[in-house]
């Protein structure tokens, strides 16, 4: 169980349940913390399985024995875990924030948060964003669930 308690009054406030990593990325004045599962969520990991099912079968041939002429097909990559791209996608983020600075004056807040959420959308709020799931993912992965 956990308890939380804000500073003061806030008009919404965002929760999100899962087993979570997370990494900090301190520029300045500010910091951008984010948050992924460490488990892509099931519909994704589904639609990774099935892309791996379809990969083209590769004949095995074992040394200094004789082929069964059977196609065996390779073993799909592992799924890969959203938090593996924590660090970098913070350091996108922060880079995007100094980018924009430049026409719109200094980042309105000390701390931004930014967390995955599952599905193909993203929403926020002042100093929280809720980004897709695609986003923590590898191009190579996106790739293989069809998405690029």
């Amino acid at each position: 169980m956990g308890h939380w308690k804000a500073e003061k009054p806030m008009s919404v406030a965002g929760f999100n349940l899962g087993e979570y990593a997370s990494a900090s990325v301190v520029s300045g004045p500010r910091s951008v913390d984010v948050y992924a599962n460490r488990e892509l969520e099931e519909a994704l990991r589904k639609r990774l399985s099935a892309q791996s099912l379809e990969a083209i079968d590769v004949p095995s041939r074992r040394f200094g024995a004789a082929s069964s002429g059977h196609p065996v097909a390779s073993p799909p990559p592992p799924p890969p875990s959203p938090a593996d791209a924590l660090r970098q996608l913070g350091k996108e983020i922060d880079s995007s924030i100094r980018f924009y600075e430049t026409f719109s004056g200094p980042f309105p807040f000390h701390n931004l948060s930014v967390s995955q959420i599952p599905g193909t959308f993203g929403q926020g709020w002042p100093g929280l964003l809720y980004v897709s799931t695609y986003s923590f993912l590898p191009s190579e992965a996106q790739q293989r669930a069809g998405l690029s």
